[in-house]
């Protein structure tokens, strides 16, 4: 627990966002929830579905979108879950969760998938609708496996802005560290012309989930601590990073 409750700001969407707060208040953290993207669900216009073989989920939004546009997997469906929070969402509508790498990342899951007989298998890879490793980095490593690799966008990120009581939020909490949970937050915390964001920026430690994040953190000129998965153990141990190392190191 820190000898002084430092601040932390959680930029990720609801309802994850509640989540992450309520376990960096029982380390002792002041986290402040507002986040800087929305997401809206997406309903692909398709027939009924010709079920895959493998489900890879990549984000509990992927579990959510690929719930409400099709309902429950069938059995006969294997899904691939990125890190042990989207595999918890899977499993607790029932489905079928084969596969968690142990690097709990895009990259560690196709590793962990090219351990897996793919060739000629039906994919489906459930997704938002910005660049990312679900769009990209897994359907080519997928494919270069064999596997019939098919992308659906069930859900769309938003930036938003603040409401005044957030803003009121972040002005009463201790400027020591955010959370930023994907490429798309980094952009828009860092493009963002509000005052107190600008404070934030300059004088918070940046803390990085996943490689993808820290890679666009740092083409925008932000040195960031990489958490080494997005689970609550992880974020903890990168904020404890983040602190113990001088505010210029890498």
């Amino acid at each position: 627990m820190p000898k002084v409750s430092r601040g932390v700001w959680v930029t990720r969407p609801q309802p994850g966002a509640e989540k992450t707060r309520a376990a960096l208040a029982e380390a002792g953290y002041t986290a402040v929830v507002v986040p800087v993207l929305e997401i809206g669900w997406v309903s692909p216009n398709r027939p009924a579905p010709d079920w895959p073989n493998w489900a890879i989920l990549v984000s509990q939004n992927a579990v959510e979108g690929l719930a409400r546009a099709f309902g429950e997997l069938p059995d006969t469906v294997c899904c691939a879950a990125v890190g042990q929070r989207t595999a918890q969402a899977a499993r607790e509508r029932g489905w079928q969760v084969e596969m968690v790498p142990e690097q709990q990342d895009a990259q560690g899951l196709a590793e962990a998938l090219a351990e897996c007989s793919l060739q000629g298998a039906k994919v489906w890879i459930p997704s938002g609708d910005r660049p990312g490793s679900a769009r990209t980095t897994l359907p080519e490593a997928l494919r270069q496996l064999g596997a019939a690799v098919e992308v659906i966008q069930v859900y769309e990120t938003r930036d938003r802005h603040p409401t005044h009581r957030e803003i009121d939020s972040l002005l009463a909490t201790p400027t020591d560290a955010m959370l930023v949970h994907s490429p798309s937050a980094a952009h828009a915390i860092f493009a963002s012309p509000i005052t107190i964001v600008q404070g934030w920026r300059t004088e918070a430690r940046t803390v990085a989930i996943g490689t993808t994040t820290r890679a666009t953190l740092a083409e925008l000129g932000v040195n960031s601590t990489q958490a080494r998965d997005p689970s609550t153990a992880g974020i903890l141990a990168a904020l404890d990073e983040a602190f113990n190392k001088p505010r210029s190191a890498p």
